[in-house]
């Protein structure tokens, strides 16, 4: 039987699902990875040490793709500095904190950068499953796809590991929920070009989102993986993800094999 399950619990957080996805479509993995996404994303940023409360609150509702640029352009370099400082404590921090942010402000604009589950209309439905005994896990067979994430939980389990974990699972959910839905490719080349010599900088990223503005079409899958790719461009993914937590939790590194590693 092909198969998704993800299982975890850790202190006063529990969250379990499984499918069956024999004869599920395309479009059933990409709905059901988009809603593991949405499960677990927020629990990685408060694993990791920050003040979401803090960072959520700052961000007044608002709607589309003008107020996020707005708000980017709001305050100068040395302003933003202090606010991410204000929600963390250790410096190494600041890129966790940088990200939860963004993820914050998509969300309260209702813009999307990531698959959501509102965007696809599938009729699949989950069953039941048992919490897997002192584990997190991510357990995935669809036709020729396989993925497997697993970490064992003990009473020496730090917290900034499970976020670790949560955020390896989401940045697979991310990137697979976009693959299966095949949007336009080309969505990367008006990336590319939005956002070409720039540096790493909110100034940047709100100049970028302008110039791409007008080649949002309103289809939500292409519109999403291009924002997706002007964030990702300029360092900031619009998602957790490992990479965010490495300046403060440098062990969380993934060890690369030595040897060469064949092409293909």
């Amino acid at each position: 039987m092909d198969k998704i399950i993800f299982s975890g619990a850790y202190k006063d957080w529990n969250y379990s699902v499984k499918f069956d996805v024999t004869n599920a479509s395309s479009m059933d993995i990409s709905y059901i990875l988009s809603s593991i996404h949405k499960q677990i994303e927020n629990r990685a940023f408060c694993y990791s040490s920050i003040n979401c409360e803090k960072i959520e609150k700052s961000i007044l509702e608002g709607n589309g793709i003008e107020n996020v640029i707005r708000y980017l352009e709001s305050k100068k370099p040395g302003e933003w500095k202090k606010f991410f400082s204000d929600a963390i404590d250790k410096k190494e921090l600041i890129p966790v904190a940088e990200t939860k942010f963004i993820c914050a402000l998509l969300s309260k604009n209702e813009i999307f950068a990531t698959m959501h589950p509102q965007m696809i209309n599938s009729p699949i439905n989950s069953l039941s499953q048992e919490l897997l005994e002192n584990e997190i896990a991510f357990i995935a067979k669809y036709k020729d796809w396989i993925a497997i994430k697993k970490m064992s939980i003990s009473n020496e389990t730090k917290d900034y590991e499970v976020a670790g974990i949560l955020s390896n699972i989401n940045t697979t959910l991310v990137r697979k929920a976009f693959d299966f839905m095949n949007p336009n490719r080309e969505m990367e080349k008006l990336a590319v070009t939005a956002t070409r010599w720039k540096r790493k900088s909110f100034a940047n990223l709100a100049n970028a989102l302008r110039q791409i503005s007008s080649s949002l079409s309103g289809n939500k899958i292409n519109d999403a993986y291009l924002l997706k790719h002007v964030f990702e461009n300029l360092g900031f993914a619009p998602y957790a993800n490992v990479d965010m937590l490495i300046q403060a939790y440098p062990d969380l590194k993934p060890i690369k094999p030595r040897g060469r590693i064949a092409k293909g």
